[in-house]
């Protein structure tokens, strides 16, 4: 059997390392953090099914409740648009319980390292030949990255990988996230998202899920500093009466991926995961459920053909038409949004153009449709602004494009085909007028 090193307890990571134990691979977890700290300490949501497809109990009730509706507030708009959730409700989870589950289960299998940092990959002749820890060389047939949207390690590969090293402008949401003393007062919104909040490229929240506790988080894109922090938090408390001045927990700034998965997520001796692959929803960046089904996928890959890059591809095959390709999707429209001027906007959604369906549908991942009929219906409330409704028709168009592109990656390994199809899809994505 392989030796496999994976380097970070994320998620997917924590999934993978349980399911390549089970099947009798030689498996080590090395985390940076202490076992007690690992994860954050706040909820997250996650679509109830991932469980069920992976055959997980679902923790303890303590640790999870079902989220609330959304209430989407624009700048310059004169109303706020409430999406109620149809259907199975995801559950706002809390990330430290969940982590500290899978850790209990992936134990059972793996040898697992806490609060010990790996300094290194380990490369030779353009292959990923294991790890370095504490100055010790550690061999290995293959390294998972779960180590984060900032991998150092990812950012180490040889060019001849053809993997994105770092992040490109626009792919990172930094994000305050903070809980606070709530306040006796009328909460008329119990979940309210501020989209292009104050103006600025990204969004804020405020939610009142748990009690005695005010759910903030302020982000932006590419950048967070302390003047947009402060100012955004002393608008927030305006707009909440209940949000009090003492901060209970949290208070941390994160860094969250908010773009299509790689296009390249696996080459010799090397695989990421989780937010090392950008494997997050980037309309919100929500990237639970989608890491716990690529832990899955990558360990089945794995047990079925080894750990050769001519097989691991097939992980990432599987990956983009599951939810890698509507990622796609949702990121073409999320571009959009944060270019269209917040007067525009602001028309779309008092008009109803911007609707509670697309906005259901497009933060929780899917792709946006409109019919012959709600096109017309479109037409006719925003007949004085054609143009307008013409651009955000060519926004739902690109939207569908991003994931046919998405699709279209080439089915066997394939160096000449695979950087076709990533070049297409960096122009799709990056040549954008």
């Amino acid at each position: 059997m392989s030796k496999i090193v994976i380097i970070g307890a994320g998620i997917g990571g924590l999934i993978a390392a349980a399911e390549l134990g089970k099947a009798g691979y030689e498996v080590s977890l090395y985390e940076k953090e202490k076992e007690d700290l690992l994860s954050y300490d706040w909820h997250d949501d996650v679509a109830p099914q991932i469980f069920k497809d992976l055959d997980l109990p679902l923790p303890d009730k303590e640790h999870y409740h079902p989220k609330s509706d959304w209430s989407f507030v624009i700048p310059k708009a004169k109303n706020i648009l409430f999406v109620p959730i149809k259907g199975e409700r995801d559950l706002s989870i809390h990330r430290r319980a969940l982590s500290k589950y899978l850790v209990d289960k992936a134990k059972q299998y793996c040898s697992m390292f806490f609060d010990v940092k790996v300094d290194s990959l380990l490369i030779k002749d353009d292959k990923v030949q294991g790890v370095k820890v504490k100055g010790k060389n550690i061999k290995a047939d293959l390294v998972i990255d779960s180590s984060g949207a900032l991998s150092a390690f990812r950012a180490s590969l040889p060019e001849s990988s053809n993997i994105q090293q770092k992040p490109y402008p626009g792919d990172i949401f930094y994000a305050f996230r903070g809980f606070y003393e709530r306040k006796d007062a009328k909460i008329e919104h119990k979940c309210k998202a501020y989209l292009k909040h104050l103006g600025e490229q990204g969004l804020s929240w405020s939610r009142h899920e748990i009690e005695g506790e005010v759910d903030i988080l302020v982000g932006r894109i590419d950048k967070l500093d302390k003047k947009t922090l402060d100012n955004a938090l002393n608008e927030l408390k305006k707009d909440n009466p209940s949000m009090g001045d003492k901060l209970l927990h949290g208070g941390q700034i994160c860094t969250i991926p908010v773009r299509y998965p790689l296009t390249k997520m696996v080459t010799d001796g090397y695989a990421a995961i989780g937010d090392a692959a950008f494997m997050t929803i980037p309309m919100l960046g929500s990237g639970i459920a989608s890491s716990m089904f690529a832990g899955r996928l990558i360990a089945e890959t794995i047990i079925k053909g080894g750990v050769e890059k001519q097989n691991l591809w097939n992980y990432q095959v599987r990956f983009m038409y599951k939810a890698g390709s509507r990622h796609m999707g949702v990121d073409a429209l999320k571009r959009w949004l944060l270019r269209t001027p917040s007067e525009d906007l602001a028309f779309l959604f008092d008009k109803g153009i911007i609707s509670q369906k697309e906005m259901e549908v497009s933060s929780s991942g899917g792709a946006v449709k409109l019919s012959f009929i709600d096109i017309f219906k479109k037409l006719v409330a925003g007949f004085p602004r054609i143009g307008l409704l013409l651009n955000l028709k060519k926004a739902v168009d690109r939207m569908q494009k991003a994931i046919v592109l998405g699709n279209d990656i080439p089915v066997e390994y394939d160096d000449k085909k695979i950087a076709v199809w990533q070049q297409k899809l960096w122009e799709f994505f990056h040549n954008q007028h």
